[in-house]
């Protein structure tokens, strides 16, 4: 896995924490959130758009995000009911822990 998809990889779990849900329609990028996110965040997923909608179009690859995100997901759990870490703590430690998995 390159560093291009690392990164990629990075901003979507930061999405994914954001509350932000990133979903193709017709070849286009739609985003989805409950409240608006940095735009800090909106800046670096317009810079990625390309291939943020190739990873979410592409099956396999999909899958393997998918997977990824899943696994963030149980690992900042346990880290946060198992673990007793407050929530942020949790979730960091999830992302550098799926991060250098990859």
């Amino acid at each position: 896995m390159g560093e291009r998809d690392l990164n990629l990889i990075s901003l979507l779990l930061e999405a994914h924490r954001a509350g932000v849900a990133l979903l193709t329609e017709g070849g286009n990028l739609k985003l989805k959130a409950i409240k608006p996110p940095p735009q800090r965040l909106l800046d670096a997923i317009t810079a990625s758009k390309a291939h943020i909608i190739q990873l979410l179009t592409q099956p396999t690859q999909r899958q393997d995000m998918e997977n990824i995100i899943a696994g963030y997901e149980e690992r900042a759990a346990i880290g946060e009911f198992c673990g007793g870490q407050n929530r942020v703590a949790a979730e960091n430690g999830a992302m550098m822990d799926i991060l250098s998995t990859l």
